[in-house]
């Protein structure tokens, strides 16, 4: 069941995905001393597609019954939602950066230009790092889709209690990786520290809830 329509707005996100690599790989062919980062980066947003792909089958799997935490099982969805929403944002800011400099693409000097910008903000460490946010997002939404599979996994007649301890174990251990995340984001975008913050808390709940 998927109660507040996060499947189609998973769906709806990784053609923009496709979208975005193909037109970096493009800019790839173009950059020569660039290419490598531009491979690179548009290599992680294939990446981010397959799990975004991957994403739609936990999701419709995770048909979660009428259970007395009923509270927590809102949260896990609201949780869920906010970490692909924080993916859309992305994703279509950078799309719109792509169609930009592609439509510089009649003036071969402005092109790459603006090519090699590009490139260069990709490649700079920092807190403003494109790659780093990728990241980051990647990782805010590997640890609501553990914590779905969790939630539904505890709430599954006749499991074992044995059963979940893999799972509890991996969820806690990437919640502590997302707490410097959020920490970073708090520099970068106050909505995406909210919800990555928001998914902290959901997930420790939901450990409690299994442990």
């Amino acid at each position: 069941m998927d109660p507040i329509g996060i499947s189609g707005l998973v769906a709806s996100i990784v053609p923009i995905a496709y979208l975005v690599a193909a037109g970096i790989f493009g800019f790839a062919l173009e950059a020569h001393d660039n290419s490598e980062t531009l491979n690179a980066f548009a290599s992680e947003i294939q990446g981010l597609t397959r799990i975004l792909e991957a994403a739609t089958s936990t999701i419709n799997d995770a048909n979660i019954p009428a259970q007395p935490d009923r509270g927590l099982r809102v949260e896990v969805c609201r949780a869920l939602h906010g970490a692909v929403d924080d993916i859309r944002l992305y994703l279509e800011r950078l799309r719109l950066r792509v169609q930009r400099i592609q439509g510089n693409s009649a003036n071969r000097n402005l092109y790459r230009n603006t090519i090699h910008t590009f490139a260069a903000r990709i490649n700079r460490t920092g807190v403003n790092d494109l790659r780093s946010l990728l990241q980051t997002h990647q990782l805010s939404l590997n640890t609501a889709l553990v914590m779905v599979h969790l939630h539904h996994a505890t709430h599954t007649a006749g499991h074992q209690q044995a059963d979940l301890r893999p799972e509890i174990y991996r969820l806690t251990r990437i919640v502590r990786r997302l707490a410097t995340a959020a920490d970073l984001e708090r520099l970068r975008d106050d909505l995406t520290s909210y919800h990555i913050r928001d998914l902290q808390g959901v997930a420790l709940r939901v450990v409690e809830d299994a442990s």
